[in-house]
């Protein structure tokens, strides 16, 4: 899977409002670096910031404003950012307001076609109803978010991973998700573990 740039988002964004005139200079970033961990568990996602920028141009306070639904491409963005250093034009532009910023995350050139859920193949629980997968919602009172990766062998599931902060449903649901069941393609059977994402819903 490759990464597309991130950098152009980030200077492509950064000459709209509240930061836009036709001659304004970009700033200037180092190259966004893409979590290893991200890519193998094929994570994408739009993540919007909002900061400041101090009299030297640099980023201050910043906060997510808008999650991607993943903790590890958030704070990807945000170290992104914190590398910037903006023009002098800029910072008296925006003299201290709020300026929002987005970090678009998307792969190219890669078979996204993940391995097929086993309907019903889940363990009974009290706790949660089922797993959906290809289903990409935030964490919340109906469901928690979840990616794992499936062994081509056999189907099984392995590196479970929630984006759920309560640790006790975090694990509740990474548990739950590790009984799920998949099927592969036996052409693929040596391959490394493909990717999936989906929810598992409350009950």
């Amino acid at each position: 899977m490759k990464p597309l740039s991130t950098l152009g988002a980030v200077l492509a964004l950064a000459c709209a409002a509240p930061l836009a005139t036709a001659a304004a200079r970009p700033p200037a970033c180092d190259k966004p670096e893409w979590p290893a961990e991200a890519r193998r568990y094929g994570l994408e996602g739009t993540t919007t910031l909002k900061f400041r920028i101090d009299p030297q141009g640099r980023p201050i306070e910043p906060s997510v404003a808008r999650s991607s639904n993943w903790e590890i491409l958030d704070q990807a963005s945000i170290k992104s950012l914190m590398s910037c250093v903006f023009p002098p034009e800029t910072v008296e532009r925006v003299q201290g307001k709020a300026v929002p910023l987005q970090f678009v995350w998307k792969l190219e050139g890669a078979d996204k076609v993940p391995p097929a859920f086993a309907e019903g193949s889940c363990a009974p629980s009290e706790r949660f109803a089922r797993f959906v997968p290809l289903e990409r919602g935030a964490t919340g009172t109906d469901g928690v978010l979840v990616r794992l990766l499936v062994r081509p062998a056999d189907g099984l599931p392995y590196g479970v991973k929630t984006e759920a902060a309560d640790p006790a449903l975090a694990q509740a649901a990474a548990d739950y998700a590790q009984s799920c069941r998949f099927v592969t393609d036996p052409k693929r059977a040596k391959e490394p573990g493909s990717a999936v994402i989906g929810r598992v819903l409350l009950k």
